[in-house]
């Protein structure tokens, strides 16, 4: 914790503790106060173990990814692995609640005593407290908006233009949470030992940072192809309801399609995950290829993990794929994605022989065994006869999301380096940067010039927005609106209809998957939302609509039994349509048997219901309740 932050809890703490003493100390008690006192005290011990928690995780107080996982639930948190911090936590709030309590009945309560000056300074000392906890700062830096940063100053369109005559062939090969910190020696004595060799023979980049909405697989994707962060409705890993995905953004791969290069993905998890295959698909890719396209491809199909195609198959055929790629008379480049450092104990048979340490801790037995295969299918590229043409990129898709030891590093970065057999010497960059200019550097790696988005070349010394903008949290929390348009939501201009067989979303010919969530407004401009793929705590379609308001005029396509029993009328078989308000005494539910076609005037029609604060409440609680049952069903 740093040294402000170390002052700031130390004064919150010490007005806390005056004001709870003078509290206590002044005499007969009013009832009244003496319960609120105590309820706050309790109240301010967990907003500071809470703060504790987020600063334990994430070195940095309450920041984005913490309001992320707030909203969208913890899955895949591996929470064995914090046994200790929870269970000291959880004994410190009821040890503290004990002594409050404890106190609060060896008081002596007068419930017709006045409240005299005393119980006013204790009652400010105990607000103060709370005023200049460092949590407080956190929560007032995350809701600000810094005025004159606008977005258009920062966001360039993208577009590239040749250098060179002769076009390279590039490898990209996203290593799934495989930060730098792992290449800390001190930390993790003996776990790499071939990447950083070979980072140190080539052009590295050492100081690539994290940057809201980049911290996830498909939103590191995001970042170092188009220039900009993952912001969505909901959270980008369900944006695979879409038709297409950020059709409206212009990204590397559209730029090296017009130059003729061919594209092709390869990842060894389902396309469907986070929508990564209809990604690639909108944005130039010629060849998506998943775990249902890659296994029959396999000499043994059930060498899988529960994600997928382990690393050590998806390099086999990678390395076909290159050598195919090679002979034909065209530009290509070869995304990768790895696979076995995602969590888990499902490293591939290639690397039993080579565990780290004692072999217990299957995270880093992940690590080491992504260094060796990374390296061994980097060193076959470099024999090869394509080797003088033929860029690699090595970078994380993300930092790691279980530290654990990572905590130990003060500087956790990303990895990128890049291996350009025309370079005259090995070259390290120690500029501040982050994925989002990793696009734009790799581009001038190729032999291009070139503006994507919020991207900048670290290669010739431009300074990232990192650098330029002081309070780029909140910054991006005011451009928010200008980057979700990017997703392209389309504007219902003729109709909206529901296929009853499909149960798809067809609005103006695009067609979208259910269920889905669809908010418009006077002039029927939408904005979408989906449920998250594989994930059971995520944040659903119901609690979405929970955060709208009574004048939002929305439609619900939902399995009838995700609804509210209220709302259905007990109808549990099939799909059912919500439409209207949550205010509104007219929201209709209706069971879908047959396509329903809507037209704007129609729509229209549901935006001018009248609505009314009892029965927007009356919806909310019924919401909260059916969540409530859910949850513990």
């Amino acid at each position: 914790m740093n040294s402000a932050h170390l002052i700031l809890s130390a004064l919150s703490i010490s007005f806390f503790l005056l004001g709870i003493t003078r509290f206590f100390r002044t005499g007969k008690i009013n009832i009244l106060f003496s319960f609120l006192t105590a309820g706050y005290g309790i109240a301010y011990f967990l907003y500071a173990v809470f703060y504790g928690v987020c600063y334990y995780f994430t070195d940095n107080g309450i920041d984005y990814s913490v309001l992320y996982h707030i909203k969208y639930g913890l899955t895949g948190a591996g929470f064995g692995e914090y046994r200790t911090l929870i269970y000291s936590s959880l004994f410190f709030l009821v040890f503290f609640s004990v002594i409050v309590i404890y106190f609060l009945l060896r008081s002596k309560i007068d419930k017709n005593r006045q409240t005299p000056s005393s119980f006013l300074l204790a009652t400010l000392l105990l607000l103060l407290a709370a005023v200049i906890h460092p949590a407080t700062a956190d929560w007032i830096k995350l809701s600000r908006k810094h005025e004159g940063e606008p977005f258009f100053k920062y966001y360039r369109t993208p577009y590239i233009q040749a250098t060179d005559a002769s076009a390279k062939n590039f490898i990209f090969i996203y290593t799934e949470s495989l930060e730098r910190t792992y290449f800390d020696k001190q930390i993790f004595p003996g776990l790499i030992n071939h990447l950083d060799k070979l980072e140190a023979e080539n052009i590295s980049f050492t100081n690539i940072g994290g940057y809201p909405e980049t911290g996830w697989t498909i939103a590191g994707m995001v970042a170092s192809q188009c220039g900009i962060p993952l912001v969505a409705p909901s959270h980008g890993n369900s944006m695979g309801g879409m038709d297409s995905f950020l059709a409206g953004a212009t990204c590397m791969g559209d730029l090296l399609k017009e130059e003729g290069y061919h594209l092709a993905y390869m990842g060894g998890a389902a396309l469907e995950f986070a929508g990564k295959g209809k990604f690639y698909r909108s944005h130039g890719f010629s060849e998506v290829l998943g775990r249902y396209e890659l296994t029959p491809l396999l000499a043994d199909q059930s060498y899988l993990s529960a994600w997928g195609l382990h690393d050590d198959s998806l390099f086999n055929l990678a390395l076909k794929k290159f050598e195919r790629l090679s002979r034909e008379d065209k530009p290509f480049g070869l995304y990768l994605l790895t696979l076995d450092t995602h969590g888990g104990d499902h490293i591939s048979k290639s690397c039993q022989d080579i565990p780290y340490g004692d072999g217990k801790n299957y995270v880093l037995n992940g690590v080491a065994c992504s260094d060796y295969l990374i390296n061994n299918f980097i060193k076959k590229i470099r024999n090869s006869p394509w080797n003088e043409n033929t860029l690699i990129i090595v970078a994380s898709d993300h930092k790691a999301m279980r530290p654990g030891r990572l905590r130990k590093s003060k500087n956790r970065q990303n990895l990128f380096f890049i291996i350009d057999p025309s370079a005259p010497q090995p070259l390290a960059i120690d500029r501040k940067g982050s994925p989002l200019d990793t696009g734009s550097t790799v581009l001038s790696a190729l032999g291009y010039t070139n503006y994507l988005g919020l991207g900048r070349d670290l290669l010739n010394g431009e300074p990232s927005i990192l650098e330029e903008i002081k309070h780029i949290d909140s910054t991006l929390n005011g451009w928010r609106k200008e980057i979700m348009k990017l997703w392209a939501f389309p504007k219902i201009e003729q109709s909206l209809q529901i296929d009853s067989e499909k149960g798809s979303l067809a609005i103006d010919g695009r067609t979208f998957s259910t269920p889905a969530l669809i908010q418009y407004d006077i002039e029927m401009q939408t904005s979408l939302w989906f449920e998250r793929y594989n994930s059971p705590n995520h944040k659903t379609l119901l609690e979405h609509l929970m955060d709208f308001d009574q004048e939002s005029a929305f439609l619900l396509i939902h399995s009838c039994e995700q609804l509210p029993t209220e709302w259905t009328g007990g109808q549990k078989e099939g799909r059912c349509l919500v439409s209207g308000k949550l205010g509104s005494a007219t929201m209709k539910v209706e069971h879908i048997t047959q396509s329903i076609h809507f037209t704007p005037d129609h729509l229209q029609r549901l935006t001018r219901l009248p609505t009314s604060d009892a029965e927007y409440t009356k919806r909310r609680n019924q919401l909260t309740a059916f969540r409530r049952e859910k949850t513990r069903s």
